[in-house]
């Protein structure tokens, strides 16, 4: 079984925020699939805009992958054989084989 595929959006939920021990603490948003599913919930203990950011970069995750997945193949189409791009191809392949649980 894979991941749940994209697009995921982030939906925030200011109201669940409360102070505990002086802190902010509470779930921030709900990144959402396509479908309506629940993928993840966000809690702010970090600093708020820090905690936004990381809502916004898990819910491009799915986007991000398949960028990989096209920029590894269009990689190995090219064919160049020096350092950087292999190094690239393999950075590439490793990030793909990490979501697939490799």
């Amino acid at each position: 079984m894979g991941y749940t595929k994209g697009p995921w959006r982030f939906i925030a939920n200011y109201d669940n925020i409360t102070t505990v021990n002086l802190k902010k603490e509470g779930i921030l948003g709900t990144i959402k699939s396509s479908d309506d599913w629940d993928v993840a919930r966000i809690w702010q203990l970090l600093p708020k805009s820090q905690a936004q950011a990381n809502a916004r970069l898990i819910a491009e995750s799915p986007n991000l992958l398949e960028a990989c997945k096209f920029a590894h193949l269009l990689l190995l189409q090219i064919g160049d054989n020096d350092d950087y791009t292999e190094r690239t191809i393999n950075d590439l392949a490793a990030a793909i084989r990490a979501v697939k649980g490799e």
